[in-house]
């Protein structure tokens, strides 16, 4: 099939380790700007960045193996790095903190997890992510 990535080429991790389960994800990053008007320009208007750019990440998984990876993120003060690859490319991030962490469950069903977090530093293919993948047992 054209395009298809299969699910072995496809992988979410945090600070080196793999984390399965995943069911959805959504990265983001927001740039504050405001348009540059002076007194007396007359020039076209432009936009500056007025503030630090600020990323977002939320993923929700199936909780088919222990947490203990993204439980310990709770210990952090230096926050943490990941990333999402995906075939032969990949979207990375670097001084991630969490903001939100929820775990349900129900009767004969597996147990689901989500978290949301905020990037601080960098986000994209240049950004390090301790891609030395290991897979969570």
């Amino acid at each position: 099939m054209k395009n298809f990535i299969a699910n072995e080429e496809q992988a979410f991790y945090i600070d080196g380790t793999q984390i399965s389960g995943i069911s959805s994800i959504n990265m983001g990053y927001t740039i504050p700007s405001e348009k540059e008007v002076f007194l007396g320009y007359n020039g076209a208007i432009k936009s500056m960045q007025n503030g630090a750019g600020v990323g977002n990440l939320s993923f929700s998984r199936l909780m088919i193996s222990d947490d203990e990876p993204i439980t310990r993120l709770f210990l952090s003060k230096s926050g943490f790095n990941g990333g999402l690859k995906y075939g032969d490319k990949s979207l990375n991030f670097e001084s991630g903190y969490i903001n939100n962490y929820d775990c349900s469950f129900t009767v004969d069903q597996i147990p689901e997890t989500s978290l949301s977090a905020s990037i601080f530093g960098k986000m994209g293919n240049e950004a390090e992510s301790n891609l030395e993948i290991k897979e969570n047992p």
